[in-house]
């Protein structure tokens, strides 16, 4: 895939008549082109982006696969994964210098750490409609994150009636955000 073809890809995320104008394979080709065919600094910052595009392209499939097999609500989580992806890799590429470091040292405890704390990641990320569509209340998800902000308890997760194809949008609409983010690095 040439590169002009893949800035072609990435000028709309809806074509005219309402219908994505990058499909879903077309968007894991994106991914991958950016993994294989990108020349990458050698730098802490780009290692990061390169875990984060590393892992939504893996990701993708799975999501795919959930909702072939009938599985959305567990799809939901996959998606909600996505999202922790773009989220994270945006907040530590607000201030690379400082959180791409941060990021490595406590890997093993972002959760706890408040500066890491997914809520507050979205709203200095400009993220938080993507952060609420994922975070539903009463989900069946076994999987939860508390916010000690707001003192409150989002469980992620999809309801039952996820549309495939809506499922699928959203995860080429969420990694031309990626792909924007590891654009502007």
């Amino acid at each position: 895939m040439s590169g002009m073809h893949e800035e072609e890809l990435l000028m709309s995320s809806a074509g005219t008549d309402g219908e994505p104008a990058v499909t879903y394979e077309e968007m894991i080709c994106l991914l991958e082109a950016c993994l294989i065919e990108q020349p990458f600094p050698q730098n802490l910052m780009s290692h990061i982006a390169y875990y984060f595009i590393s892992r939504f392209r893996q990701s993708m499939p799975a999501l795919r696969l959930l909702l072939n097999s009938g599985y959305p609500a567990e799809a939901g989580n996959i998606l909600r994964m996505l999202v922790e992806y773009t989220i994270t890799l945006k907040f530590i590429a607000n201030q690379p210098d400082i959180r791409a470091s941060r990021f490595i040292e406590e890997a093993s405890i972002i959760p706890l750490h408040p500066e890491f704390e997914m809520l507050a990641m979205a709203e200095e990320t400009k993220m938080l409609d993507w952060f609420h569509s994922i975070y539903l209340p009463y989900s069946s998800a076994i999987t939860m994150h508390s916010s000690r902000e707001l003192d409150e308890l989002f469980v992620p997760g999809c309801h039952e009636d996820c549309d495939t194809m809506d499922l699928l949008a959203l995860s080429c609409d969420l990694a031309v955000v990626l792909l924007d983010c590891i654009r502007s690095l």
